[in-house]
């Protein structure tokens, strides 16, 4: 995919993770893959990972997409997340960990205590030659009414294993009586590489929280004056 890292047939090293919601972890020896998609109407493949010979990189996770036009029950797991990258050769190299995919959910009611997960993979990891988390992927969810009370999340692959964990994807909820909608950025508390805004858009709020380290090189516009920024850099 775009967001694919770099591999490498050297001994004794670390490949980066996968790009796509955020940027891919940096591995000991090659750096982790771009951002790209849509905030909005997430429909792209999550990335695979470089190798770092025998050590592979994770695949990319899935794309789903579901227009429920009455009642849609999230009991169980929806789950786009990357693969781990692994560790062979005597430990000494380790492939990228691959990013989360993207979830577009709409529905006239969003209900369920289950999870959404489009999170990245773990890089391989030993103590001196590990490859890079793979980033959390794409979310989005529309509804007329909400009862959901699950988990939603789409962070990248963490550390301590990995050499640097990926960067936070985004999860962006829109009911139908707002303008805009909102945008959560978060991490699961995994400092680790960037999620960069590249879009030209406008939300009702904007979240970020643990862990997450946001860039924004495009316009974008904070509608009210939610923005709620903890336990991120």
């Amino acid at each position: 995919g775009p967001g694919g890292s770099t591999g490498s047939s050297l001994d004794n090293s670390g490949c980066g993770g996968a790009g796509y919601g955020g940027r891919g972890g940096d591995g000991t020896t090659t750096s982790g893959g771009i951002a790209y998609g849509s905030i909005t109407a997430p429909v792209d493949l999550g990335s695979g990972a470089g190798s770092c010979a025998d050590g592979l990189g994770g695949s990319g996770g899935g794309s789903l997409f579901i227009n429920a036009s009455d009642t849609l029950i999230v009991n169980g797991s929806i789950v786009a997340n990357g693969i781990n990258g692994t560790t062979t050769q005597g430990n000494s190299v380790s492939g990228g960990g691959g990013s989360g995919g993207s979830i577009w959910l709409i529905a006239s009611t969003f209900a369920g205590n289950g999870s959404i997960n489009a999170s990245g993979g773990n890089g391989g990891g030993r103590v001196s030659d590990r490859g890079g988390g793979g980033a959390g992927g794409r979310i989005a969810v529309y509804y007329t009414t909400r009862t959901f009370n699950g988990i939603i999340s789409a962070a990248g692959g963490p550390r301590p294993i990995t050499n640097q964990a990926g960067g936070a994807g985004t999860i962006f909820t829109k009911q139908d009586s707002q303008a805009y909608g909102d945008l959560f950025i978060g991490n699961d508390g995994n400092f680790g590489a960037n999620t960069t805004i590249h879009e030209n858009t406008t939300f009702d709020s904007l979240n970020i929280s643990r862990g997450a380290s946001v860039i924004v090189n495009k316009s974008f516009t904070v509608t009210t004056s939610i923005i709620n920024i903890s336990d991120a850099w």
